[in-house]
């Protein structure tokens, strides 16, 4: 028979959330809420200023800027908070900011000399035609400064800084994307203004850092050390990154290649939904990731799986009422979003809702992994799961629809993402949520 969670495991859930609040944590889910508003919102403008067209030339390179820019980072958006918040009780986190700006710098530089000498080879990979090249340079800006904010928002969040990280996170993922699609009114000056925007902003971010922490203050040797650290830990998961996001940007290239951007578009629409609705729980990977290294460097490894079966829990019981919402008023929904032109997408953003499940749960479950273990676990089961995908794609394409593909994929993904946490508890002795009940 099972009862209830046993007293000492509420109480200490409620001093947790206690403690989660006084640091900004319920700053953070307002922040996803509101980051997750401008990304509905920004849709909306992006599908009435540029109509389906466009609307699939700004999906495509927005595609784009994901899977270019997050490749870059090297894995530095997990390692840098990983590293400043193992360090954080010697105050020896800092060398990794400078680090990690060192260690992207040779790669940009040369994603920047391929962009203005091989501009037609640029477009023909992502749009599938050399016409779009005029989309290259703007694309170049966005991810330059998609980098530079992932590298500030993370030195923020390893020292667990949230409420400023917060604010940080608001101006360039929620204000500076929708003020870009309002003003911009087509995709190249969109992409534009939003490069540029995210460059000074994270520039000056940067700059303030660097100030404040005193650039006197490092030694070389440290910088050095952090340097092999950080790449030693991301550049494993590089192909992890690519894979991450190129689940999501790859099939959409693909349909672009195989049926033109409109209909890449509309597959790319219902992939955004999907997106947003696991954009909720993203906030649990923010405050997990940093929060679970302090616990791996405590060895607390009951407390780990405690919370973690919690949070994954909830999320999923979440999900699965979000999932039935959005089913039954999604026509509606579109109408009123996107427009008439785009009712023809209903049946395939239903489609796509089947994956909202594994795809929450290697949302909620992949920062927890990062933090217990170097072994890049999420990098293997993404790169599995894109090379489903793809190839259901390209060589079942009279068989499967890319829709179906994704769905096949994304459940793989979730099972691969359970097998492996289960690894990783089983490696320090710990079971699952089950240790969270009290049986007679």
């Amino acid at each position: 028979m099972v009862h209830i969670w046993h007293k000492d495991t509420i109480e200490e859930i409620k001093r947790n959330l206690l403690s989660w609040t006084r640091k900004g944590y319920t700053f953070t889910l307002v922040t996803q809420i509101a980051v997750m508003v401008s990304g509905i919102l920004t849709i909306k403008l992006a599908s009435y200023y540029f109509g389906p067209h466009g609307y699939g030339v700004y999906a495509v390179t927005k595609r784009a800027m994901s899977i270019l820019g997050f490749s870059m980072l090297m894995g530095l958006g997990i390692s840098i908070p990983r590293y400043i918040g193992g360090a954080y009780s010697s105050g020896e986190g800092n060398s990794y900011l400078i680090a990690g700006i060192l260690s992207v710098t040779p790669i940009v530089a040369i994603y920047i000399i391929v962009s203005i000498f091989w501009r037609d080879f640029v477009s023909s990979v992502f749009f599938g035609d050399t016409k779009y090249d005029y989309m290259v340079f703007p694309l170049m800006l966005a991810v330059i400064g998609l980098i530079l904010q992932t590298i500030a928002f993370s030195y923020y969040r390893g020292y667990l800084r949230m409420w400023v990280a917060n604010i940080f996170q608001i101006v360039t993922a929620a204000v500076v994307p929708l003020c870009s699609v309002a003003f911009g009114k087509n995709p190249y000056r969109t992409f534009l203004f939003m490069g540029g925007s995210w460059i000074v902003i994270s520039s000056a971010v940067l700059f303030y850092i660097c100030k404040e922490i005193g650039l006197g203050e490092w030694k070389k040797k440290d910088v050095i050390r952090s340097v092999f650290e950080l790449l030693s830990y991301g550049t494993p998961r590089v192909l992890g990154e690519f894979a991450w996001f190129g689940l999501f940007s790859i099939p959409t290239f693909l349909v672009a290649h195989h049926s033109g951007i409109k209909q890449a578009g509309f597959f790319s629409f219902g992939l955004t939904v999907l997106q947003l609705l696991g954009s909720v729980f993203v906030v649990t990977g923010i405050v997990l990731l940093p929060y679970i290294s302090k616990l791996r460097m405590q060895e607390k490894w009951e407390q780990i799986s405690k919370i973690v079966a919690i949070v994954v829990i909830v999320s999923l019981s979440l999900t699965l009422a979000g999932i039935l919402v959005i089913w039954l008023f999604l026509p509606m929904v579109i109408n009123l979003w996107m427009g008439q032109e785009f009712l023809a997408t209903v049946s395939s953003v239903r489609w796509m809702l089947i994956a909202g499940i594994p795809y929450v749960l290697y949302i909620v479950l992949r920062s927890p992994m990062d933090a217990i273990s170097k072994l890049p676990f999420n990098a293997v089961n993404t790169a599995i799961t894109l090379f489903v995908i793809v190839a259901l794609i390209e060589w079942a394409w009279l068989i499967i629809s890319p829709t179906q593909a994704m769905i096949v994929g994304l459940y793989v993904l979730g099972g691969l993402t359970v097998m492996s946490w289960y690894y990783l508890l089983h490696q320090k002795g710990v079971g699952l949520s089950y240790r969270l009940l009290r049986y007679h």
